[in-house]
């Protein structure tokens, strides 16, 4: 007995199989286009996103008029903010601001260019957001905080007496004027220290009119001079590294003006180094909150760096290795590890104590030129911005060093 023969399916057209075939692909492509176009509306311009967490960033709209918090130019305090970066390049930078946030900008840190989309007053607020913009752009990161203060606008007279205190902008300033112990009427040093010491939990930047000269302490060989030569150094010198305050001349035609800041960290301090003959004295410095602030068409950075030092034997000073550079018309001089005149002999003076830089700053060039120079000392971060207004301005500052001191200089068209 035979099994019948399977049956046939009808073969369908060819025209019929090309239908099927055109309805695959359209599907393929309306499932890959409703895909891309959901994450690519992230990014349009009027997109809203919303967290389901309860908070002021639930719900946000982009475009923003502007992201983050504003530092507020009334407050005399210092404000921290806490910046969301994002990789850079010119195209997203330029996206970015049309579709999210209008005031992000380029920034380097630590030597490469990001995009800073915005900052907070507060890092839980940071966190948010940068929550919501990773739903949009998922490598937005949150960096180091960053202090913001108002801009120098000028001075005021800090004013105290012999052994006094007041406080200024959260910093406390104090003076400490020698004694008669001798009871013959006069004071037994012609010294008085003045120390400015941060006291609160934040940064603080202050502005000195003038320039702050650092001098080094000057310690006696031990076996090279007798006790009474040990208790004439300490009267006439305090003890110590300190700075010397030369204040600006205030003049129509002066050719040059200094302005020295400094940005304390918490408990740090500093003191300057002033003659005294009474103890009715009065100390008085023009001092002001905040950095200069200044409004510059074109600048370049010059580096100057001490070298080797090469101590020279049988002076009364001696010299290291230092460093020379000029453009814009400035040029500056670098001496490192430079001893100072002293009158008593060089025998007497141990010379390795000694940790102080000249710099020589002059003025060539026809047209005004600021000239700003970076140093440090302990916690506190130095800025000496010299504006020169003719060719026979300048200035010469004297900074701390260490081996292998560099001081960065950045020269400027106003």
């Amino acid at each position: 007995m035979h099994n019948p023969p399977p049956t046939q399916k009808p073969e369908l057209p060819i025209w019929v199989w090309a239908l099927i075939g055109s309805g695959g692909t359209l599907l393929i492509f309306l499932v890959g286009y409703g895909i891309w176009n959901s994450a690519n509306s992230k990014t349009t311009s009027q997109t809203t996103i919303s967290n389901t967490k309860t908070s002021a960033l639930s719900s946000v709209v982009f475009p923003q008029a502007y992201c983050g918090d504003q530092v507020s130019s009334q407050s005399s305090d210092a404000s921290e903010m806490y910046p969301i970066y994002t990789g850079y390049s010119n195209e997203r930078l330029e996206e970015i601001k049309l579709k999210l946030c209008p005031n992000a900008t380029k920034q380097e840190i630590k030597g490469m260019s990001k995009i800073q989309i915005a900052s907070f007053s507060s890092i839980d607020k940071a966190r948010e957001f940068q929550s919501l913009l990773k739903t949009i752009i998922n490598d937005a990161e949150i960096g180091d905080a960053i202090l913001f203060e108002k801009d120098f606008s000028g001075s005021q007279e800090l004013s105290l007496q012999c052994d006094s205190s007041t406080t200024y902008h959260g910093i406390s300033v104090t003076s400490s004027c020698p004694i008669d112990g001798d009871k013959d009427g006069y004071l037994d040093s012609g010294v008085a220290i003045i120390t400015f010491k941060n006291i609160s939990n934040q940064v603080r930047t202050i502005t000195f009119e003038g320039n702050l000269l650092f001098i080094p302490e000057l310690k006696p060989s031990e076996s090279k001079v007798s006790l009474n030569q040990k208790e004439q150094y300490d009267q006439s010198f305090r003890g110590g590294n300190h700075f010397e305050y030369r204040e600006n001349v205030l003049a129509s035609n002066s050719t040059s003006q200094t302005y020295t800041t400094l940005q304390f960290k918490p408990n740090s301090s500093f003191s300057i180094r002033t003659g005294v003959k009474n103890k009715s004295d009065t100390f008085k410095y023009p001092v002001g909150v905040g950095k200069i602030a200044l409004n510059l068409k074109e600048s370049t950075n010059l580096n100057l760096q001490c070298k080797e030092q090469r101590g020279l034997q049988g002076l009364r000073y001696a010299k290291g290795n230092g460093d020379e550079a000029k453009s814009f018309g400035i040029y500056l001089k670098l001496e490192c590890n430079f001893f100072p005149l002293v009158s008593y002999s060089s025998r007497s003076v141990d010379f390795s104590s000694v940790k102080r830089s000249l710099i020589e700053v002059k003025g060539e060039a026809k047209d005004p030129r600021v000239v700003n120079i970076k140093s440090a000392y302990k916690d506190i971060e130095f800025s000496h911005i010299i504006k020169i207004n003719s060719s026979s301005g300048g200035e010469t500052l004297s900074l701390p060093t260490s081996l292998d001191s560099t001081y960065t200089s950045t020269i400027s068209i106003p």
